[in-house]
């Protein structure tokens, strides 16, 4: 019997599948610059090895900072990491920003992986929300 779970789990067919990118928050410091955490959720049910994200942050439907981002990092099947982002942030987001209000944003894009070698498209619409008690930061 135990050799049958063994064989089924052995057996199991590899799925590559499309990750997800969502901004998790954002920190605006004093000279603009924001400094952003990015999930990257692997779907895929084997790990993956992600060098690269190229593509666009939009606030309210207006750009906001592209998204240009070399790394590497292998991230478990089925499991999401946390990638650190620089975000050079124009000015129509800055004032969006300054309003300290929820504000929709959306990034879309493509994202590279070496194992297995592939280009995934991605987007998601999502929404920033102040965080409480911290000036410039959004969730």
């Amino acid at each position: 019997m135990l050799a049958l779970v063994l064989q089924s789990c052995a057996n199991k067919p590899k799925v590559v599948a499309s990750p997800q990118v969502l901004l998790q928050s954002l920190s605006v410091s004093a000279t603009a610059q924001g400094d952003a955490r990015i999930l990257l959720h692997n779907f895929s049910n084997i790990p993956m090895t992600f060098i690269a994200m190229r593509g666009e942050f939009k606030l309210a439907g207006q750009f906001a900072a592209p998204l240009s981002l070399d790394f590497s990092l292998e991230i478990p099947g089925e499991s999401p990491e946390n990638v650190p982002a620089k975000l050079v942030l124009s000015p129509a987001a800055l004032n969006f920003l300054n309003a300290s209000r929820p504000l929709p944003y959306t990034l879309e894009g493509k994202i590279t992986t070496i194992k297995p070698n592939r280009t995934f498209n991605f987007y998601y619409e999502g929404q920033l929300n102040p965080t409480p008690g911290i000036p410039g930061s959004w969730r």
